[in-house]
C-alpha cells in the first residue's frame, strides 16, 4: 500500500509524501501526452521548482511496451500477447506496472520533494483500475477528458503510424 507509509527495507526509507494523482484521459490522439508535456514543463518554470511541486507524466502504453522491450515484468510475454492481438492487458498487470512507476518517482522525489504530482495518461481506464488505485495508492485528485474531433484523432494516429513505419526502416521479406 502506498497511502501514508511506503517503508523500504533495503534502504531503511520512509516515505510519507502522499502523491497527488491526475487522470488525463480520452481516445487515441487527442492530445493526452501533449498536455501532460505542458504540464511538465509548466513544472520546471522557476517559480514551480522552488514550491517543492515535483511532475512525473505516467503513459500506461509506454510503460507497457518498456516492459516488453525490457522484458523486467514477470508476465511481459502476456503483455506482448495482449498488445499484438489488440486485446487489453488485464488490469491486474496494468495496475503492478502502473504503481511500480509511482514508487520509482516517490523514492526519487524523497526529501527533495514535498509535492510529488503523477500525470497519468490515459489510466485508469476503467472502474476495477480506478479502484484498485485508490485501495492502493490514493484517489484521484483530478481528472480531464481531452477529446477533438475524429478528424482530427484519425489524422494524428495515422501521421503517428506512418512515422512509426518511418522509423523502423523497410521490411525484408
Amino acid at each position: 500500500m502506498l497511502r501514508g507509509y511506503l517503508y523500504r527495507r533495503e534502504h531503511n526509507i520512509k516515505l510519507n509524501n502522499p502523491v497527488v494523482l491526475i487522470a488525463l484521459l480520452g481516445g487515441m490522439g487527442v492530445g493526452k501526452t501533449t498536455m501532460c508535456n505542458h504540464l511538465l514543463s509548466l513544472g520546471e518554470q522557476p517559480e514551480m521548482k522552488d514550491s517543492g511541486i515535483s511532475f512525473c507524466h505516467l503513459s500506461s502504453g509506454r510503460l507497457l511496451r518498456q516492459a516488453v522491450a525490457r522484458k523486467s515484468h514477470k508476465e511481459w510475454l502476456g503483455i506482448q500477447v495482449a498488445m499484438d492481438d489488440g486485446q487489453p492487458v488485464p488490469d491486474q498487470i496494468v495496475i503492478e506496472v502502473i504503481l511500480a512507476e509511482i514508487t520509482r518517482f516517490r523514492f526519487r522525489a524523497h526529501g527533495s520533494v514535498t509535492k510529488p504530482v503523477c500525470l497519468l495518461d490515459n489510466f485508469p481506464a476503467n472502474k476495477l483500475q480506478t479502484d484498485l488505485l485508490r485501495e492502493r495508492v490514493g484517489p484521484l485528485r483530478g481528472a480531464f477528458l481531452c477529446e477533438c474531433s475524429e478528424e482530427t484523432m484519425l489524422s494524428r494516429v495515422e501521421a503517428r503510424a506512418e512515422e512509426a513505419e518511418r522509423q523502423e526502416g523497410p521490411k525484408s521479406t
